[in-house]
């Protein structure tokens, strides 16, 4: 839907450019609002609004530039339409966070930069782990590569690190 034009909450507007992704509770999006590229992430119904919430809530506390940062959030509203247009959910919950580039490791051949992969994982657990968070679900399509830099996305599962029951696994 490379012309979609997705109004938010506050009267934010975004191009829905091509999904990437779905996962449990929501669809992803490449979408950009002006010159910037986000990652919009459109929960698939009113329940998984609570777990969208608590998403945004650790990009916002969790600083590095190995995460996603958290640029917006609030409820969907398509041009006044009243229903789904291009899987968008009309009143649905999103969070928009900053855009990644690069291929999930499970599509990328990095084997000459592993240690590089490994030591910006390594810095964006440690970042959640300093505010108290474990990632929950650390696996390659969850981490991207843009030939020079990973950054570790999808803080859907994330939670209390200390915690002693997780809702992911890592």
């Amino acid at each position: 839907p490379s012309n979609v034009e997705t109004k938010l909450a506050a009267g934010a507007h975004y191009e829905l450019l091509e999904q990437v992704g779905a996962g449990s509770t929501a669809t992803v999006w490449r979408a950009r609002r002006g010159d910037v590229l986000v990652a919009l992430k459109v929960a698939h119904d009113p329940s998984c609004a609570a777990a969208l919430a608590n998403e945004a809530v650790h990009a916002f506390v969790a600083q590095s530039p190995q995460l996603p940062s958290l640029v917006a959030l609030g409820t969907v509203v398509v041009d006044g339409a009243v229903g789904r247009v291009d899987d968008t959910r009309v009143g649905a919950a999103f969070i928009a966070t900053t855009w990644h580039p690069g291929e999930p490791l499970q599509r990328s051949p990095i084997a000459p930069a592993a240690v590089v992969v490994a030591e910006h994982v390594a810095t964006a657990l440690a970042a959640l782990h300093d505010v108290g968070l474990a990632h929950g679900d650390v696996k390659p399509a969850n981490i991207v590569w843009d030939g020079e830099r990973a950054a570790l996305i999808d803080l859907g599962l994330a939670g209390p690190a200390y915690n002693s029951v997780l809702t992911g696994g890592t």
